[in-house]
């Protein structure tokens, strides 16, 4: 609304530059939408190009879903046709060529044109490097209320993970009650009430959270932080989804 004038923009670079929109999202509303010559990569469609290129690069590497990407740029279609290949690609994917199991080859429409179906070696493509075990990250979430009724909420630092969304104030590590009491009176928050409001684990692709949550009343609006409303967090804010089971206790 500020940037675009209500307007969805319609490049895949404008689009990425939106937040929560990545390389994928942006490049399947360029292509089926807006019918431009852009792909859309994801695991689906890496696994259908790999076979069909008969390509040995792990395609868990930054640097191939690049290659893949500029490689279809390079012959992509614009128009309808834009749209009907993504989607192609991802039914392919989906449907033919799928992740678990044998690829239905003897069913998929580009059979004649791939190399790994010629050389007998879907089994062994694609490659992935052996899943490293996930790290863990202990967190301490924090429901900050004012004697208003308005809770703190914060924007992330620009770059790493969740960058430039809004989340609730955390600590790092499990902390107990009198921890919280501790480090909101260094703040100078005068501390009114803590209430223990549960726990919660999100999953990210090679991190786990595990939160516990306070709910804790303080006596001023204070600290980097913006106080709203619950009504104006639950409509105007766009908090994570790894923070759903606390956005859950607003309401």
């Amino acid at each position: 609304m500020e940037e675009h004038g209500g307007e969805l923009p319609n490049s895949a670079e404008a689009l990425k530059k939106l937040p929560g929109i990545g390389d994928y999202t942006a490049g399947a509303i360029a292509s089926i939408a807006y019918q431009k010559a852009e792909p859309a990569v994801d695991g689906n469609v890496l696994r259908v190009i790999s076979r069909i290129i008969s390509s040995y690069e792990d395609i868990m590497l930054p640097a191939t879903k690049k290659s893949v990407t500029a490689l279809l740029k390079s012959v992509y279609p614009s128009g309808e046709d834009a749209a009907l290949l993504t989607e192609g690609l991802m039914e392919l994917g989906e449907q033919v060529c799928i992740p678990n199991g044998e690829p239905r080859c003897e069913a998929c429409p580009i059979a004649p044109f791939c190399r790994a179906f010629a050389e007998g070696k879907t089994a062994d493509i694609p490659v992935r490097e052996v899943k490293k075990e996930k790290r863990r990250e202990e967190k301490t979430v924090l429901l900050l209320r004012s004697q208003k009724g308005r809770y703190a909420i914060r924007k992330r630092p620009d770059k790493g993970l969740l960058a430039n969304m809004w989340e609730f104030p955390a600590l790092d590590g499990k902390c107990a009650e009198g921890d919280v009491e501790g480090y909101l009176a260094e703040q100078g928050f005068s501390v009114e009430s803590v209430f223990a409001c549960g726990e919660a684990e999100h999953i990210f692709t090679h991190i786990v959270w595990q939160m516990v949550g306070f709910t804790v009343t303080v006596g001023e609006e204070k600290g980097d932080y913006l106080w709203k409303s619950r009504e104006e967090i639950l409509r105007e804010y766009a908090i994570p989804s790894a923070y759903r089971y606390f956005i859950k206790q607003l309401k």
